[in-house]
């Protein structure tokens, strides 16, 4: 995919969201982590490549998906939820581009 991109926009910043912890998907947690932890790692190593956690923001105190940030199928953003994923992109998109 950055190849793609990188053939039409060699200079544009590229942005990869972590991928968001849900009850529906939750025994897929571990495998989860480790595929957020390799699209970070990519980034870091990139040029103009930018990872956005979000992770963190939809987890409880227990370390469990927070439920009420998702529909009733636990696996799509309620609107609350898009808030904080919102807010989440927004500021890094905004620290990044207005650099």
């Amino acid at each position: 995919m950055v190849k793609i991109i990188r053939a039409k926009y060699a200079k544009q910043p590229i942005f990869f969201i972590e991928i968001t912890p849900t009850q529906s998907r939750w025994k897929y947690w571990p495998l989860i982590q480790q595929i957020n932890a390799g699209l970070k790692a990519y980034c870091q190593k990139g040029k103009n490549l930018y990872f956005i956690e979000t992770a963190q923001s939809y987890l409880n105190e227990k370390s469990e998906p927070r439920n009420e940030l998702f529909r009733d199928d636990h696996l799509h953003l309620n609107r609350e939820g898009y808030k904080i994923w919102g807010a989440l992109i927004k500021n890094k998109l905004d620290e990044i581009l207005k650099k």
